[in-house]
């Protein structure tokens, strides 16, 4: 009769020990999806932050130094696709320094940066990087060369 009740025991800790272990099983598959999907949606955030938050450089059509007046070049560009772009940035001969550009807003497609050094019959790169206040676009490239005149 004892070995009945053993058999029938050891049979009851079997059920319980694969029991346990689909338990644990299925917790380990649920926690990793549920953390898959966190570092998913984390990523999906930071890529839609970086486009939103990412400033297009305009296309720039034509640009002439000292067109009307010396020290001044206009430009003639594609504005900015990027929302909320609020001024263009001189960038001459590859200097990105926004701190010390001469900047201007958009009045019909052109921007006109004035108080310039240009000397009569040099040729300067004359790009332009668009911003918002608080970020600016990488600078056009390739930038067009400009020849200052009279």
């Amino acid at each position: 009769m004892n070995s009945k009740g053993q058999g029938a025991l050891e049979y009851l800790i079997l059920i319980g020990a694969a029991i346990l272990v689909a338990v644990i099983v299925v917790t380990v598959i649920l926690g990793t999806s549920s953390s898959n999907r966190q570092t998913s949606e984390q990523t999906t955030r930071s890529y839609t932050d970086l486009v939103t938050n990412t400033i297009l450089p305009p296309m720039i059509i034509s640009v002439d130094c000292n067109s009307t007046t010396p020290g001044t070049a206009t430009y003639i560009i594609n504005p900015s696709v990027s929302s909320d772009v609020n001024e263009y940035c001189l960038v001459q001969d590859d200097d990105v320094n926004i701190a010390t550009a001469a900047c201007a807003g958009l009045t019909s497609n052109r921007v006109t940066i004035s108080n310039l050094t240009l000397i009569d019959g040099n040729s300067y790169r004359m790009s332009l990087v668009a911003g918002n206040g608080r970020a600016y676009s990488t600078p056009t490239s390739p930038a067009p060369t400009c020849i200052a005149h009279d």
